[in-house]
């Protein structure tokens, strides 16, 4: 299923903001910060919640008006809404260690973000058996894979948004642990490949990814030569759905698995 929506993806571009009416999915995702603001898209009638590594010191928004930002119970996130459909305006926020990071606050009228859970951009990869050095390209070259988590497009390569709603994107299931395709960077090398996991389950969930085989059959066939896999968040770990999580001090039942893959039959759709 995931050779077929990877073949259709390269023949659709969607824009992040091309939300039809009624289609709004409230999801939560992971952002790894890089020097560069974070979007987060609010609404006057919606939350939408940011959460960041560490507790929160200092809040400075360059355009204050028609912004409204709560601080939560806990100290390390907040929770922001606009008085209007046209607000957009840089939030600058210190952490009680002096580290800074900028958000872009954007209006998106109904369709604010659920939970942005903004990360260190610390890389913790999990790496294939199947040729390590390969993916290292020369001392100069980034890999791929560190395009990914820095949120950027290496050159010759273009990122493709499949369309559809969650169920059309739908790769994998394990029990109550659900697999989206959410993203895939194509271009003349490996391909990049972003899966939503999501625990809708009742009990705590570690995803395996060390303990995959990428070299059976079966996922061969899915994902091509597996390359290079990790996850946010780091430790593997996802909570239960949040109608079963007794408090908010659980880690989040959602997070994002990064792959690096060899382009091959299966993801060109030849």
């Amino acid at each position: 299923m995931i050779a077929r929506l990877i073949a259709a993806s390269g023949l659709l571009l969607t824009p992040v903001l091309a939300i039809a009416a009624g289609e709004c999915e409230r999801m939560d995702r992971t952002v790894v910060y890089k020097d560069q603001p974070v979007t987060i898209y609010a609404s006057n009638n919606q939350y939408a919640e940011v959460v960041f590594p560490e507790a929160l010191e200092a809040i400075l928004p360059e355009q204050p008006k028609g912004l409204e930002f709560h601080e939560a119970a806990f100290p390390d996130r907040l929770f922001f809404s606009v008085e209007n459909d046209d607000y957009h305006g840089i939030v600058i926020l210190q952490t009680a260690s002096g580290e800074t990071y900028r958000l872009k606050i954007l209006a998106r009228e109904g369709c604010s973000d659920a939970t942005v859970s903004v990360q260190d951009d610390v890389i913790h990869r999990s790496r294939s058996p199947v040729d390590d050095a390969v993916s290292d390209s020369g001392p100069n070259k980034q890999r791929l894979m560190k395009y990914m988590l820095h949120n950027e497009t290496p050159p010759s390569y273009r990122r493709v948004k499949p369309e559809g709603s969650p169920s059309q994107r739908l790769v994998m299931k394990q029990g109550t642990v659900f697999f989206y395709l959410e993203e895939v960077w194509r271009g003349p090398g490996d391909v990049g490949m972003v899966l939503l996991v999501v625990n809708k389950g009742r009990v705590p969930y570690r995803v395996d990814l060390q303990g995959m085989d990428f070299s059976s059959e079966r996922l061969r066939a899915a994902f091509g030569r597996v390359r290079e896999i990790t996850m946010m968040p780091t430790d593997f770990r996802l909570a239960p759905s949040p109608e079963y999580a007794s408090d908010n001090l659980h880690a989040k039942h959602q997070g994002l698995i990064y792959i690096v893959a060899n382009q091959g039959r299966s993801l060109n759709g030849r």
